[in-house]
């Protein structure tokens, strides 16, 4: 490879075309290490003339430009991080795209994407294509409906120590939106301040939000104040505060929810920190802090899993929840984790997890509709007050409870009248 005034040039042996062609497949020319702005002014500019195999490292600054990549097989780095090495959408579209079938091969990599505004998929929208994600932060994108951080349809990527904060989606997916066979696997992301707000209906997954047959697989991930709420002035439920699952499988390991919550308006709310329907998750390793569903108009319709909602029981060990609540509903489920079907709950803690100030309280800590099953679990200071009927200071079981080595410690019930 030369370089001709300060350019890359690649220089191919016609010898090595030859033996491509002889062994049936071509390989791109020798691969160009490409600078921005040394070589090419704007990262655009460095995508456009690169080739497959390419590595484009971009110096520290802040470049307002939209990122096309074209199906490219290149890596896109940053030189010092994402901390000094901005990418900015400046309101004008979607900041980065994956539109042409780009595989894991694609890369990018240490960059914060700002300021994309699109309806789907502000700061990054992803379709029938798999990039690698690494070490990118998503911060103040908005989407006027879905995946305000990223939206991806029809692709299978990865995101691993990406952090989302603050991107805020006017209906799902504040941090991200998932859609038609978009299987995706998060290790380490961090999720922080995001917002699904909705102003003509209900609101869904503030940080996280994924559609049937979207696999989602989370390990190591943290999910912290995310919500999702109704806007002001405006009426709706809400469910989901960090995670919204319909329909799809969501593993969950070694992940931690902290003060996520699910704010409906007049509507009903589900899942302060995860909503799971019809498809049964995996949850092992998990702490839950924090997490609330509040109704902000009080005494209206119900509230179910002040951390957890899952419609259908799935692998439930090993987690620990503290101080997960509902508040201000006509019916209130489970002030840490509501099952709507039969459940099992293994080498778990339950700890001041509490229903409030609602008509009628079912299970401070859980509420299972059908059988329920309890190994190796405690239940410290879980409560039902303030309100009416109180069913199960700390667990309320709709079939056949079976406990076995399964403490209880003041956990009380001090409605207008308990049971």
């Amino acid at each position: 490879m030369l370089r001709l005034n300060g350019l890359s040039v690649r220089v191919v042996a016609s010898w090595a075309f030859a033996w491509t062609a002889c062994m049936g497949f071509t390989p791109a020319a020798d691969a160009a290490e490409i600078h921005v702005p040394k070589e090419y002014p704007t990262i655009q500019a460095a995508i456009t003339a690169s080739a497959n195999g390419d590595e484009i490292v971009v110096s520290s600054g802040t470049y307002t430009e939209l990122i096309r990549f074209y199906g490219k097989a290149i890596t896109l780095r940053s030189l010092n991080g994402a901390a000094d090495t901005i990418i900015d959408g400046n309101q004008l579209g979607t900041t980065v795209k994956f539109a042409n079938a780009e595989t894991a091969l694609t890369v990018l990599d240490g960059f914060t994407i700002i300021n994309g505004r699109a309806a789907v998929g502000g700061g990054m929208y992803i379709n029938s294509a798999s990039p690698t994600i690494q070490n990118c932060v998503f911060t103040n994108n908005t989407a006027l409906d879905r995946g305000a951080g990223v939206a991806v349809v029809n692709g299978k990527p990865s995101f691993t120590t990406c952090a989302f904060n603050t991107n805020i989606a006017t209906e799902r997916g504040g941090g991200a939106y998932l859609m038609v066979n978009s299987d995706v696997v998060w290790t380490s992301c961090v999720f922080t301040g995001n917002q699904a707000r909705n102003r003509s209906g209900d609101s869904y997954g503030g940080a996280v939000a994924a559609e049937a047959e979207c696999e989602q697989t989370f390990a190591t991930c943290t999910f912290e104040s995310n919500r999702a709420e109704t806007d002001v002035g405006y009426t709706g439920g809400a469910s989901g505060g960090a995670v919204w699952l319909n329909g799809p499988i969501g593993s969950f390991s070694a992940c931690t929810f902290t003060t996520n919550e699910a704010n409906p308006r007049s509507g009903n709310g589900f899942g302060g920190a995860i909503y799971a329907l019809t498809a049964a998750p995996s949850i092992q390793g998990c702490v839950f802090t924090g997490n609330k569903v509040r109704q902000l108009n009080p005494q209206q319709a119900t509230g179910h899993g002040g951390a957890v909602y899952m419609s259908i029981g799935g692998l439930f060990d090993g987690n620990e929840f503290t101080g997960n609540s509902i508040s201000g509903f006509s019916d209130a489920r489970g002030g840490a984790v509501c099952n709507g079907s039969a459940g099992s709950y293994t080498n778990s803690m339950f700890t001041s997890c509490s229903i409030t100030d609602s008509g009628s309280g079912r299970g401070g800590a859980v509420y299972t509709t059908g059988d329920g099953t309890y190994t190796n679990s405690t239940f410290n200071s879980c409560s039902i007050s303030g309100g009416g009927t109180g069913y199960g200071g700390a667990i309320y079981t709709g079939g056949i409870g079976t406990y076995a080595n399964c403490p209880f410690t003041t956990c009380t019930i001090s409605s207008s009248s308990a049971a």
